[in-house]
């Protein structure tokens, strides 16, 4: 999932805004909730619509810009629709990339190194951290009420995944990219614990 947003992130942002605009929105949903090895999502316009408290056909008129602009393509199941990423990179191919190897390693080893620290820490020193981290003194409260509203887990999860994001390609601040990521992780799980079987 990541590997396809940081895609949009590296790319020229604005450009891309300035073809989505508010269909971004789904974009990203797509993203969250597409099957990780195909990228797609088979869902009905009017759940999605549920899910942001919008109207059925903005979601329609959404799914039309993205179809438009190629970001997906879209094919009808009975009332359903198959939602398709396009250049969807399967969990195993977002690992690799042409980045020497070293270098992915040392990432690898700092994200890792980052998540069993912040694991260490109590809920209070956590949210220091993370206002350390993101150099936002000015965010702590926001920081703060993430942190008591999400389980830990989730939260060091989007910690480490924003810190992976370089601060060029930050549009609006690491804080609104974390709090993103947090909703995001949170609701991820939660539709996982849902899945019978799980």
């Amino acid at each position: 999932m990541l590997a396809n947003l940081k895609r949009i992130f590296e790319e020229k942002l604005d450009a891309h805004f300035q073809q989505m605009r508010m269909a971004l929105w789904l974009y990203l949903y797509l993203n969250v909730h597409a099957n990780k090895n195909t990228g797609k999502l088979v869902v009905a316009a009017d759940v999605i619509a549920e899910k942001f408290n919008v109207a059925e056909q903005v979601i329609r008129n959404w799914i039309a810009v993205l179809k438009r602009h190629q970001y997906i393509s879209v094919k009808k199941q009975g009332k359903e629709l198959i939602l398709k990423i396009s250049g969807w990179m399967k969990e195993r191919e977002s690992t690799e990339s042409n980045i020497p190897e070293n270098k992915t390693t040392s990432k690898n080893q700092r994200s890792k190194k980052l998540e069993t620290e912040l694991t260490k820490l109590p809920l209070p020193e956590l949210s220091g951290k993370i206002v350390e981290l993101f150099k936002a003194p000015d965010q702590q409260k926001i920081i703060e009420s993430l942190c008591q509203s999400y389980p830990t887990d989730v939260i060091i999860q989007a910690v480490v995944e924003t810190q992976k994001v370089p601060d060029s390609k930050i549009r609006k601040s690491r804080t609104a990219f974390f709090a993103f990521l947090v909703r995001q992780y949170a609701e991820e799980k939660s539709q996982t614990q849902k899945t019978p079987g799980n």
